[in-house]
């Protein structure tokens, strides 16, 4: 009985001190530590198809987070990203719109040719950090009824406008002296049309045309219109060209004159072209130059059209041509106006240094002077500082002049400027 008390106890006393080996420690567990969640990003498509040359919103895009950027396959269809009301364009297939601080997106698209495509968004960042998604669908693209209107093009050069026509003779043009030029021909005539997309640089060749240039039946819409040939002047083949843009209206027609001048003509030239006419008098019969096509000591200014796209908080440059008859012609007297504030400067060969004007609302006199030489010249204009506006930035001018000795005729001086994010 002792025995069995003895025993007893042990157990009890072994029980409450926790019994075994192990030193009589216990070990607590670690709670883990909680790790913020990749940020996710859904995508629903709300369209499977729309017309051509139609924006269609077709996905909404939102973020978990604040998304910076944007990753696409878009197959060559123009896309934007559309947040806070703001259009901004997908170049290379992708976009920043880490400036915008937002999680709410929407992809919309716009394309000028019908057929199917597919659409896929491949991912975003935050933070610095990529994230892949493979959220994609088919998209078909339907080509609206083409509205059409007429044009016609109409070709003359110098600042008489002497009436252009394509020839196969390549041999020089006879005149006699002291009689109009009713006719100048030319040879290898081309007219490009050219169409372009708003909000993005550059234009997509649309036509190329020979031949007959009136009643032409065209889509309506905005075209730049580009025009080349050549022309045997004293021996030398000299490449003429022009350039501007119009708008055939639905159902209706349009009409551009467009001057071909005389492209990459030295002073020297100029001066063998002075030479050769000089012993001619009234009555004598001579090979038609500049002198048959122009006033005396006269100079065209042309604009070199293109489709002037400028970035915000980026810069473009345009290009205003001249071909003059005489030399050392002062150029000057410019009124421009604006309707968004922009910053201007100009720079021709004969300058020393640019000169730069912040121009905004109503006619603004720009002292720019510069003189042109014989021949060809150029004045290259750069624009820059412009604020994000659905709006294109309007330049009229008013002007400009040479002295009076030496008449100007200016060709499409005021343009427009499409303004993109």
């Amino acid at each position: 009985m002792r025995q069995l008390i003895i025993v007893l106890f042990s157990v009890i006393l072994l029980a409450a001190c926790g019994g075994g080996s192990g030193g009589g420690s216990s070990t607590t567990p670690q709670t883990p530590i909680p790790q913020p969640a990749d940020p996710t990003a859904t995508v629903s498509f709300t369209a499977s198809s729309g017309e051509a040359n139609t924006d269609v919103v077709i996905a909404n895009l939102t973020g978990s987070e604040n998304i910076d950027s944007w990753t696409f396959e878009l197959n060559g269809i123009t896309g934007y990203i559309v947040v806070n009301g703001q259009n901004v364009l997908i170049e290379n297939n992708s976009v920043d719109v880490s400036s915008y601080a937002s999680k709410d997106f929407q992809l919309m698209l716009n394309h000028n040719t019908a057929g199917t495509y597919n659409i896929a968004v491949t991912g975003f960042t935050v933070a610095t950090k990529s994230y892949n998604l493979t959220d994609n669908q088919d998209i078909t693209i339907t080509a609206a009824p083409v509205v059409t209107g007429l044009a016609n093009i109409i070709l003359g050069t110098g600042n008489l406008f002497i009436p252009i026509e394509e020839s196969s003779d390549t041999n020089q043009q006879t005149i006699i002296k002291g009689n109009s030029l009713e006719t100048f021909y030319m040879n290898n005539v081309k007219v490009s049309l050219y169409t372009f997309t708003k909000g993005v640089v550059g234009k997509e060749l649309f036509q190329e045309l020979t031949g007959n240039l009136r009643n032409l039946r065209l889509p309506a819409q905005k075209y730049i219109v580009v025009a080349n040939g050549t022309k045997n002047i004293n021996g030398k083949i000299v490449n003429f060209r022009a350039s501007g843009d119009f708008t055939v209206p639905e159902r209706g027609s349009a009409s551009i004159s467009l001057n071909l001048t005389a492209k990459g003509l030295s002073a020297e030239y100029m001066t063998q072209l002075e030479s050769y006419d000089s012993p001619y008098v009234n009555g004598d019969t001579k090979f038609v130059t500049f002198s048959d096509i122009m006033q005396a000591n006269s100079c065209i200014q042309t604009l070199k059209e293109d489709h002037f796209v400028l970035k915000v908080n980026g810069s473009t440059s345009l290009k205003y041509e001249y071909f003059c008859l005489p030399g050392d012609a002062i150029y000057g007297g410019w009124a421009i106006q604006t309707n968004h504030f922009v910053t201007m400067s100009f720079k021709a060969d004969s300058m020393s240094d640019a000169y730069s004007i912040d121009l905004q609302g109503e006619f603004q006199r720009v002292n720019v002077s510069f003189t042109l030489p014989k021949g060809n010249s150029s004045l290259d204009i750069n624009l820059s500082n412009v604020a994000m506006s659905d709006e294109d930035l309007q330049v009229d001018i008013d002007g400009p002049g040479l002295s009076t000795e030496h008449p100007l005729t200016s060709y499409n001086l005021g343009y427009s400027v499409n303004i993109i994010e």
